[in-house]
């Protein structure tokens, strides 16, 4: 799909299937399933491909997308895994409400030492995640409503296929 988009709106030529510069391909992550909740990210604005990622951004923009373009991709990543792995994690172990994360204090120490330890690995591999990244996932848990559950969490209670190996094993 972002091949067409970015074909037949940036005018990128291809022979047969459309195609995009492999540049361009490396620096653009759409996030979420929904092109309304999408996010258009890419690294450093001085690469070769940030003109197109600009434009891209700019037919996003005029079509209601919402989008972001980012400045450290691998960054703003590091910072949705933290939340993920950390709060669903948490949830699917402990099968508790984002309500019983808040109040219990042996949970929420689990939020934090996982999230540290999330923070430890992207640090090693030269992310600046830093513990504002931590507050600031935690403090999502903090404005949700009592009865809130992550979807991963969701599905591992109920049996289903969920990421929680991929992305809690990673770690």
């Amino acid at each position: 799909m972002v091949a067409v988009w970015a074909t037949a709106i940036l005018g990128v030529k291809g022979t047969g299937v459309p195609t995009v510069p492999k540049a361009l391909v490396k620096e653009i992550t759409l996030v979420n399933s929904f092109w309304k909740s999408a996010k258009n990210l890419s690294p450093n604005v001085a690469s070769p491909a940030a003109t197109l990622v600009k434009k891209l951004k700019s037919v996003f923009d005029k079509a209601g997308f919402k989008n972001v373009h980012s400045d450290n991709i691998h960054l703003d990543i590091w910072k949705k895994f933290l939340f993920i792995a950390t709060v669903s994690g948490i949830g699917a172990i402990t099968r508790s409400v984002f309500g019983v994360m808040r109040e219990d204090k042996n949970i929420r120490d689990l939020l934090y030492q996982t999230a540290n330890e999330i923070k430890a690995v992207a640090n090693a591999k030269g992310i600046p995640l830093e513990n504002k990244h931590i507050e600031m996932a935690i403090a999502i848990v903090d404005r949700m409503e009592y009865n809130t559950t992550a979807s991963m969490q969701r599905d591992f209670m109920e049996g289903k296929p969920s990421e929680l190996q991929n992305f809690n094993g990673y770690i």
